[in-house]
């Protein structure tokens, strides 16, 4: 997750539970705190990629709902992880 982040420049906004917070990456794209970012009117994203569970961030499910982005879910074994 971390190369294609880096590859296509695509923002990590990590949950509460993801091991990704703690990384030693010095990747620029994985944002920690990003609770400011998603409550601001002016993100408008085309498109999200969620690998994993839902978030547990209350803001983070309520941007998923409103945003008319391309949503996509992704995970190893193909269950369902439906944010909505």
């Amino acid at each position: 997750m971390i190369k294609f982040s880096q590859n296509s420049n695509f923002p990590i906004f990590t949950d509460g539970t993801s091991d990704l917070r703690f990384t030693s990456s010095d990747n620029k794209n994985i944002i920690v705190n990003h609770l400011a970012i998603l409550q601001s009117l002016r993100l408008a994203p085309d498109l999200i990629l969620q690998f994993g569970n839902a978030p547990t961030s209350k803001t983070a499910l309520e941007f998923w709902n409103k945003t008319t982005a391309d949503k996509y879910v992704l995970n190893t074994f193909g269950d369902l992880k439906d944010s909505s």
